[in-house]
């Protein structure tokens, strides 16, 4: 079993009740130079803030996955992971690296691309999405999204309380200890 399916194991057995990992900072890419410094960073960010988490990557190209775990049923910790992302983000950008190394930009990081690419960029990808999408049919808010820009911890959370309130319908299939509605609000 390799690296990452060991962290995926590990991650899983902390997922306890409402409590997930947040992919919102998995994808962050920074020179390898920096990179020794980079984890230590993020390691002390999550033991200061009492977060559990996994990391692993693809550490010859700076690629670093890293997901802590908080309770999606807790505005605080909502709002404590979108506070460690923006000061996470603001670094890597600063060291010229990127928040999006392999797995897109997305829905998740769509509050920060005009970050990471700066305003002369971000307005040309607002360009050709109005020019060939005017009505944000094609893959609506990747990117660029036309409504106020919603962080992925927060959008979680407001499908969690949607969840909470989900109730099983009869079924065949038996859950073990858990009915569907509890293994969909895992997902």
């Amino acid at each position: 079993m390799g690296c990452k399916e060991g962290c995926i194991k590990q991650l899983m057995k902390m997922t306890v009740g409402s409590r997930r990992p947040i992919g919102l900072i998995e994808d962050t890419v920074v020179k390898t130079s920096f990179l020794s410094v980079y984890v230590l960073y993020l390691q002390t960010m999550y033991l200061e803030n009492k977060l559990d988490y996994v990391m692993y990557g693809h550490l010859g190209d700076g690629n670093l996955h890293t997901r802590p775990i908080i309770d999606m049923n807790s505005p605080s910790e909502v709002q404590l992971i979108e506070s460690i992302a923006d000061e996470v983000f603001s670094r890597v950008i600063k060291n010229r690296g990127t928040i999006t190394g392999e797995h897109g930009d997305g829905l998740a990081r769509v509050g920060y691309i005009h970050r990471v690419y700066g305003q002369a960029i971000f307005s040309i990808f607002r360009q050709v999405k109005q020019l060939f999408d005017p009505t944000y049919l094609m893959n609506p808010g990747k990117k660029i999204s036309k409504m106020t820009i919603v962080t992925t911890a927060s959008r979680k959370l407001r499908n969690t309380t949607i969840m909470s309130q989900l109730k099983s319908p009869k079924s065949n299939y038996t859950f073990s200890n858990h009915n569907i509605a509890s293994k969909t609000k895992r997902c």
